[in-house]
C-alpha cells in the first residue's frame, strides 16, 4: 500500500527524500511517513491509513500519532492538521533514548543516555561482585 502511495500522481516526496524515493522509515512497531507538506500528499496518506484499517482491522492510534512540520506556513499547517487529525509534534523527539535531530549528535546530546547506561552498569557490579571485588 505504501509503495502504491508513492506512485500516485498527486503524491509528492519530501524535498530531501525525492532522489531516494523515500516515503517511510520503520523501527520495530513505529512508522515514520515522509512527504511534501501539501494537501494532496496528506490526503493520499490518510487514504492509505483508512485502507489499511479496512483491510487489516487495525487502526492507527491517533493519541500516539504526531505530525511534524519544517518551514511550512501556518495556513498550510492548519489545513493539513484538519485532514490528518494528528496532534502536532514538537522537536526534540527522542527515539530509543537518542534525540532525532537534523544535525550531527554532540556529546551533550548523548550524555543522558550515557549516564543511564553507566548507572545501570554500576548497579550490576554492586549486585554481582563481592565487597572486595568492588574495591
Amino acid at each position: 500500500m505504501l509503495s502504491k502511495m508513492t506512485e500516485h500522481i498527486l503524491f509528492k516526496f519530501h524535498s530531501r527524500c525525492g532522489k531516494l524515493k523515500l516515503s517511510r522509515l520503520c523501527f520495530a512497531d513505529d512508522v515514520l511517513l515522509l512527504s511534501f507538506a501539501n494537501e494532496s500528499s496528506i490526503t493520499i496518506i490518510k487514504q492509505v491509513l483508512n485502507d489499511f484499517e479496512f483491510l487489516s482491522g487495525l487502526k492507527a492510534n491517533i493519541s500516539k500519532s504526531s505530525i511534524f512540520f519544517a518551514s511550512v506556513p501556518n495556513e498550510i499547517n492548519s489545513r493539513i492538521m484538519h485532514i490528518i487529525n494528528f496532534s502536532e509534534g514538537c522537536l526534540l523527539v527522542r527515539y530509543l533514548g537518542f534525540p532525532l535531530i537534523t544535525k550531527k549528535l554532540s556529546s551533550s546530546d548523548c550524555q543522558p543516555l550515557i549516564d543511564r547506561i553507566t548507572k545501570r552498569i554500576q548497579s550490576w557490579s554492586s549486585k554481582w561482585l563481592s565487597y572486595a571485588g568492588r574495591l
